[in-house]
């Protein structure tokens, strides 16, 4: 079995170009028979890298500054007779624990005051700032109606709001 291995080694050897390594020694040197099959080295001549003039600089003309003018203040803007717009009024609920992305549902956790169906809540965080109705609260899967301090509530929600967002009650 050696003597046929040893056989198909040097077919492979012959056919590859490449010549067999002599038993016992560490470098193989190639027989004068092989020195015929291996394929000439191309050497490439690279010619000298040619040396660019360096570029001279403009010189930069400067524009010479202006002397500095005062303006004048302007005078305060009359006040418009349009009342202006409040923005309503926010008040700090709870934190979203979980969000089951299929059924659109948040896990809240109710810090202050109460949650209850009809409220306007406002979800911000993350990359969730909304504004919705509190359609359907649940608490261990039992339908309510208000959710207290300390409770862990689910809500429907009307787009993704990851864990960590706020949720705020909109009075107003």
């Amino acid at each position: 079995m050696a003597l046929w291995k040893r056989l198909l080694s040097a077919v492979r050897h012959l056919l590859k170009g490449k010549p067999r390594r002599r038993a016992g020694s560490r470098k193989s040197r190639p027989r004068k028979k092989f020195r015929s099959l291996r394929r000439p080295v191309r050497r490439v001549r690279r010619a000298p890298a040619k040396r660019r003039p360096l570029r001279r600089r403009r010189a930069v003309t400067r524009k010479p500054k202006r002397p500095a003018v005062r303006k004048a203040k302007k005078s305060a803007a009359p006040k418009s007779r349009i009342p202006a717009v409040k923005a309503p009024k926010e008040i700090f609920v709870g934190n979203i624990t979980h969000y089951f992305s299929r059924i659109m549902v948040v896990v809240v956790e109710v810090k202050q005051g109460r949650l209850s169906v009809g409220d306007t809540i406002r979800v911000r965080g993350g990359s969730a700032d909304f504004v919705q109705k509190v359609a359907s609260l649940q608490i261990e899967s039992l339908d309510v109606r208000t959710a207290v301090k300390g409770k862990l509530a689910g809500l429907k929600v009307d787009r993704e709001a990851k864990p960590g967002a706020k949720i705020f009650k909109v009075a107003g």
